[in-house]
């Protein structure tokens, strides 16, 4: 079954001009090094407070500073990260960059339903699981 990407989470912030938009209560002013528009640029969005979360990797980091540089923060935090790796700002990728970035997000996004959905049907197994072993009883079995 296709997950189309309207359903994909993030998906929203692919483009910096929505990351920057989840920015609005960013508690650090234009000019601190850990401003919004650095922090859209190296690929984040806003979650909340000072957590801010890369539309691509996934990767969430909070405690964020002023003087922090978004970028160092996210190759510190996060090496494996297709944007990370390609380092550029939105307006220098060139379209084949562009598309390997929009590749590795729906990958991730992939692989995080597929471990959600994972995780969900081991829940319901324990469940039964635990429901079985309470339920059984050895004198009644056959």
């Amino acid at each position: 079954m296709a997950i189309g990407v309207k359903n994909l989470e993030n998906s929203s912030y692919i483009f910096e001009k929505q990351r920057l938009e989840s920015f609005k209560n960013w508690p650090f002013k234009k000019n601190t090094s850990c401003n919004s528009e650095k922090m859209a640029e190296a690929g984040f969005y806003c979650i909340g407070g000072d957590e801010a979360a890369c539309f691509v990797c996934g990767k969430e980091l909070d405690g964020w500073e002023e003087e922090d540089n978004p970028w160092v923060e996210h190759k510190k935090h996060a090496p494996q990260c297709q944007f990370v790796k390609i380092n550029k700002k939105e307006d220098n990728l060139t379209v084949k960059e562009f598309h390997l970035i929009v590749e590795t997000f729906l990958k991730n996004q992939q692989e995080k339903i597929h471990k959600d959905k994972m995780m969900q049907f081991h829940r319901v197994t324990d469940t039964i699981r635990e429901n079985i072993e309470k339920n059984f009883h050895p004198s009644t079995a056959l």
